[in-house]
């Protein structure tokens, strides 16, 4: 797992929707360490809607699908929204998603990661992904997790940051940004 500052991060993100999350996600921070999830504004998310999901990780042990775009959806057969990660998730990707949802509400930190590395017609496709932590009250825990999926041609030489195929946590491919008070 690699920290990092915020304009590394930037620099990092390959799909233009998964960076247009993480600078609404800073917009909406306004100064606070975390924004708030009633600041969360679907029409500036308009163009990565579909990529998009929310969940409600105010109980770590029981993490809901609050809202869930149609091009993430569409890779699943049941309905998600309202479900838990552990309903709707295999056994090894929901413990995935726990682990994750709780690194993001300890460290309060975004969640970066790279992963994939598929040839396709001599082209390296890669899923890209963000999870960003909201707060419902200033100063308050984590209480939900706005997150992106996108698959992107990555044609960089390198990438700084990279997890292996199943993109598992223990690899350490994350890169992890975590933000602190701008407005004292």
């Amino acid at each position: 797992m690699k920290q990092v500052e915020f304009g590394q991060l930037c620099g990092t993100i390959i799909s233009e929707l998964i960076l247009d999350l993480v600078r609404n996600w800073e917009t909406w921070r306004a100064g606070r360490q975390l924004p708030l999830r009633k600041d969360i504004d679907p029409v500036a998310l308009y163009r990565a809607l579909g990529q998009t999901w929310l969940v409600d990780c105010s109980d770590l042990n029981n993490i809901i699908h609050q809202v869930v775009g149609e091009g993430i959806r569409a890779g699943y057969d049941d309905p998600m929204m309202g479900r838990s990660v552990r309903e709707v998730h295999d056994p090894e990707t929901a413990d995935y998603l726990h682990q994750m949802a709780r690194l993001i509400a300890a460290k309060k930190c975004v969640v970066y990661g790279l992963s994939g590395n598929k040839l396709v017609d001599n082209v390296r496709w890669d899923v890209e992904r963000i999870a960003l932590p909201f707060a419902s009250a200033d100063d308050g825990p984590v209480t939900h997790v706005l997150g992106g999926s996108v698959s992107v041609a990555n044609d960089r030489a390198s990438v700084i940051f990279r997890t292996d195929l199943s993109g598992q946590f223990d690899q350490g491919g994350e890169t992890i940004y975590i933000p602190s008070h701008t407005n004292g």
